[in-house]
């Protein structure tokens, strides 16, 4: 078994948690980005794809002796090659500072207390009667870790890798599971939101950029630092910022760049009625369409068109539609808009199929288009001989099929 110089160890040191490639799997992305089993094992299950197994990597590593992840804070102990995990949970270097994070109050650093009763007499008024905890708190109690965060138990579930709601109920380090009353086991990864606060200085972000880790904390910039405070997770180097309509629902995050032309097409916003002077969004818009405008309630319509224009709404998949019929001497056209996002609309397909009698019909589809989008050039055409007056035809919507 071999020990490497510092120097060299520094380059097997996994991308998200800054620890060592001390065990197994190791894979590395394009970016040559490294992961360790560790951060592997628990990273969200869409992203492993991006990920290819180092089978060499891992032959050299077990002829290595790995220092613990833990040894910049002082942690001696090494082991070697995938046999280091056990140690690692339990490490007592494993946090330095208790108990809450940039408290002045607090100056108990690498000290083994009795956490429970500290925070008993010291932080007494963030006790609630059923003694839940609601303040952000790292420390040892036993030789066990503990990390509560949040402003409430709801989503102090999900801010942070390592949670629990009841110090006493809960001995054990939880990694990967939450446990909520002894009973709710919910899964970390299944259940990340992004939050509208700094996890640090926990000030509201919702006008500011930010970053983000892969587990979706924030971090503003007056907090930025190479890794989350709450999971050690990478942060990203991009800012990114939210949408202007957050509190109607979009949670999602954008470059600072994007974010003008997302809010401009963003699903949350006010769309107006296309048949009365109604505006609101798109779930009300469309119970309103259906209770006042009667719209077809089907994906799928047989009509009759003749050399006057026309035009359909459709209300099905919980959605709206607007199909349009154009009669242009020698052909017609039909265009099928979808109420609401320009992104959204890719969802979402229609087909028209003209039936002529005695002869075989003919179907053609295309994408539908979104509500802010040009129809121009955009249009199922069909050419017809300059004497047809009438056509009968069948126009349908669906889903388009997720690869």
């Amino acid at each position: 078994m071999f020990s490497l110089p510092s120097h060299v160890l520094e380059k097997l040191r996994c991308a998200q948690c800054r620890g060592y490639l001390s065990s197994g799997p190791i894979v590395a992305n394009r970016k040559n980005e490294q992961l360790c089993g560790r951060c592997f094992k628990i990273f969200p299950d869409e992203r492993k794809a991006e990920y290819l197994r180092q089978i060499g990597l891992e032959a050299v590593a077990q002829i290595i002796i790995f220092p613990c992840k833990y040894t910049d804070q002082g942690c001696t102990h090494t082991f070697p090659w995938n046999n280091g995990l056990e140690h690692e949970l339990n490490c007592e270097h494993r946090y330095d500072t208790l108990p809450l994070m940039g408290d002045p109050k607090c100056d108990k650093s690498n000290e083994e207390i009795d956490l429970k009763v500290y925070c008993d007499t010291t932080y007494n008024h963030n006790f609630e009667d059923t003694a839940k905890l609601s303040i952000n708190l790292t420390g040892k109690n036993n030789n066990k870790l503990a990390l509560i965060t949040g402003r409430n138990h709801q989503r102090s579930v999900r801010l942070g890798v390592e949670v629990t709601l009841s110090l006493d109920a809960t001995p054990q380090i939880l990694h990967e599971n939450v446990v909520v009353e002894d009973s709710i086991e919910e899964n970390l990864y299944e259940s990340i939101n992004v939050f509208d606060h700094c996890a640090s200085c926990l000030n509201n972000v919702l006008n500011c950029e930010v970053y983000t880790c892969s587990l979706g904390h924030i971090a503003c910039k007056k907090c930025k630092s190479p890794n989350c405070r709450i999971c050690s997770f990478q942060l990203n180097s991009n800012l990114l910022q939210f949408c202007k309509n957050y509190v109607r629902g979009c949670t999602e995050l954008f470059p600072a760049g994007d974010i003008k032309k997302h809010e401009i097409d963003c699903e949350f916003n006010d769309f107006n009625c296309p048949l009365c002077d109604s505006a609101n969004n798109l779930n009300i818009l469309v119970a309103h369409f259906q209770q006042t405008h009667n719209p077809i309630c089907s994906n799928e319509f047989n009509a009759i068109v003749t050399e006057q224009d026309e035009t359909w709404f459709f209300a099905c998949f919980n959605k709206l539609f607007r199909c349009k019929y154009y009669y242009l001497r020698t052909s017609i056209e039909f265009v099928v808009t979808y109420v609401g996002s320009n992104d959204k609309a890719c969802d979402y397909k229609y087909s028209v199929t003209v039936l002529p009698k005695n002869l075989k019909s003919v179907t053609k589809q295309a994408k539908c288009l979104g509500w802010n989008d040009a129809s121009l050039g955009k249009a199922i055409v069909f050419e017809v001989a300059n004497n047809r007056k009438k056509f009968e035809v069948r126009v349908s919507i669906s889903i388009v099929p997720q690869v």
